[in-house]
């Protein structure tokens, strides 16, 4: 066999290939399309792009420590009681900093009844706290300075909040930006 027709029955296999994969693609995405993965989260696709997970069953959150602006040791679990909203973000990060408005919102319609703890994971303590001041966010800020809270969580993609309630039941897990309505509706879900 000559090396043309060589390359002819090479080309011609490599495009048998790239249909077969295409088609393969097609069939599977129409079926997706059809039959999407159904969760128990109470939130519609409709409402976001973002990737959510849902714990199936009821899970004790794992407890971490951080530090408040005054270098004190906080941990998760001294707010047990009540329900509480973990953020994890950081000043460099633009969808985290795009959703600080809808957070200090919640922050002061429902700062009585729920704990905030805005977990900065990657700053600086100072740049961190700077960054609620020169904004004007009056919810608490922590900085994650041992990574305890990070690898609590297995946190590798930011933001991300985790919804806790009042009994330290860990509810719901967001990786994502969230929009106003996505993150009263998940603070409602720990009432």
């Amino acid at each position: 066999m000559n090396k043309r027709t060589l390359l002819i029955i090479t080309a011609a296999v490599l495009v048998a290939l790239i249909a077969a994969a295409a088609y393969i693609y097609k069939s599977l995405s129409q079926e997706y399309l059809e039959n999407p993965i159904e969760t128990t989260d109470k939130t519609s696709s409709a409402e976001s792009n973002e990737i959510t997970t849902v714990n199936d069953s009821i899970v004790t959150a794992p407890d971490f420590s951080v530090t408040d602006k005054d270098g004190n040791s906080v941990l998760l679990s001294d707010f047990f009681g009540k329900p509480i909203v973990v953020n994890f973000w950081a000043t460099w990060c633009s969808p985290c900093t795009s959703e600080m408005p809808h957070f200090e919102n919640a922050y002061k319609t429902h700062g009585d009844e729920v704990v905030f703890l805005m977990v900065n994971v990657g700053d600086n303590r100072e740049k961190a706290y700077s960054f609620g001041e020169v904004n004007g966010y009056s919810f608490p800020i922590y900085h994650d300075s041992n990574y305890s809270a990070s690898m609590a969580y297995n946190v590798s993609s930011i933001p991300g909040t985790l919804f806790i309630n009042a009994s330290g039941e860990l509810v719901h897990t967001q990786i994502g930006t969230m929009n106003k309505m996505m993150l009263e509706t998940h603070i409602a879900n720990i009432k």
